[in-house]
């Protein structure tokens, strides 16, 4: 992030949404719970079904976007920003076997 920056990304900022994103309280604390939900270690009955972002904060992750706007806006934006990334991504790989395969180098 740069100084002056304030805290603030709009939804179209890719990488600095994706920090603020990353960097707040409720990801940070749903790692936590991550090391015993992939053990499958029950700490409460219905231990296994809840992802470590719901046992972290009480509510899933869609509830708490939901209701927190400023959060959202942000999540918003890194699912706008990896879509682009990914989407290129699989469509170069996909070009390149399909040219590959048109090349006989396949």
């Amino acid at each position: 992030l740069q100084t002056g920056f304030g805290g603030s990304a709009s939804p179209s900022d890719g990488v600095p949404s994706v920090v603020l994103h990353w960097m707040e309280q409720p990801l940070w604390d749903a790692w936590s719970h991550l090391p015993d939900y992939l053990a499958g270690s029950p700490k409460a009955k219905d231990y296994n079904l809840s992802p470590p972002f719901d046992r972290a904060n009480g509510m899933s992750a869609s509830e708490f976007y939901r209701t927190h706007d400023y959060s959202r806006i942000h999540r918003n934006s890194v699912a706008k920003y990896a879509s682009s990334k990914e989407i290129n991504s699989i469509l170069e790989a996909i070009l390149g076997k399909r040219d590959k395969i048109a090349q006989g180098d396949d």
